[in-house]
């Protein structure tokens, strides 16, 4: 199996995940499966992105795509939070498995609008990456700090209880 076909089945997986978190928190969400509807319209009929960021716990910091170069007439195209489709919303986080159990995970569900205005007041670093299909990425890195100051929502994961969101995790610690 290539990177991209790992990278593909992960971030479907983290997006499974995010389904079911959301589903058992009261939070009725949905994906497309297609490639034409996912185009057409987002990820979803209910707005909701979801993006699986590997690295946020080593760097402290979420890539937030704003850009992506298109081969075919070599210009830059706006992505990400800036694709224009009907996502308003933008789930971004991980899930840290042992084998096939998940033993660690965070997710934070925030408002795609409230990231693109973070984006644009030029406070955070902009940086460039390589999707896993090798398409070069433009975007910017906002502070872990950041996002959980501002996200709608933080589901996390505790093994003992199930998928519980951060106020009923401090009930439990209480």
């Amino acid at each position: 199996m290539n990177s991209f076909q790992r990278d593909k089945i992960e971030g479907e997986e983290f997006q499974d995940y995010v389904r079911k978190v959301c589903w058992k928190n009261g939070l009725a969400i949905d994906f497309y499966a297609s490639r034409k509807y996912q185009l057409s319209d987002g990820e979803g009929p209910c707005g909701l992105e979801c993006k699986l960021d590997r690295r946020w716990r080593e760097t402290h910091n979420f890539y937030i795509e704003t850009a992506s170069y298109n081969r075919s007439d070599n210009t830059w195209q706006p992505s990400g939070i800036y694709r224009g489709d009907a996502t308003w919303l933008w789930a971004i986080g991980d899930v840290i498995k042992e084998g096939e159990e998940i033993i660690d995970a965070d997710v934070w569900i925030i408002p795609v609008r409230l990231l693109q205005k973070l984006c644009e007041t030029g406070r955070y670093p902009k940086a460039a990456a390589n999707q896993a299909d090798d398409t070069p990425t433009r975007g910017v890195l906002l502070p872990v700090k950041v996002v959980r100051d501002y996200a709608a929502k933080h589901f996390g994961w505790w093994p003992e209880f199930t998928c519980q969101t951060n106020e009923e995790q401090s009930k439990e610690r209480t």
